[in-house]
């Protein structure tokens, strides 16, 4: 078996593997067995292909956040009706992570007949619920 190999290509190849949903197991075994490569080294590959494919999902990510925000923004842009653009306004909000992240406590004790949850929103108000089994 060939020991010369374009690492930066089996890289990519190993990433495009993964996003086809290969497992780890079939991954290592192609580079081992097909490639010629020695386990260590195949890890070695497979981790920088894992870096490549986590850069590749925020990549992606990053653009869906992008367009939701900009179609968003076009309707806040495109209608007149005021409930309407609120309700825009509050989610392009939420999506941005402009809101306090809520708490939700409860008192510790876990019973045979439920659990009490009280629910504490961002405008301070309380709610409480039993949760019955």
């Amino acid at each position: 078996m060939n020991k010369k190999y374009d690492r930066e290509f089996l890289v990519n190849k190993v990433t495009m593997m993964r996003i086809k949903g290969k497992s780890t197991y079939n991954i290592i075994e192609f580079l081992k067995d097909q490639i010629g490569m020695g386990q260590t080294t195949a890890y070695e590959v497979m981790r920088d292909a894992q870096k490549l494919f986590v850069e590749l999902q925020k990549e992606k990510l990053q653009g869906a956040f992008e367009e939701s925000i900009s179609q968003l923004e076009e309707l806040y842009e495109s209608t007149p009706d005021k409930k309407l653009r609120l309700n825009i306004v509050q989610e392009i909000n939420k999506m941005k992570g402009l809101y306090a992240v809520q708490k939700v406590e409860h008192s510790g004790q876990v019973g045979f007949t439920g659990i009490d949850i009280q629910i504490i929103t961002n405008n301070g108000t309380q709610s409480q619920e039993e949760v019955s089994k």
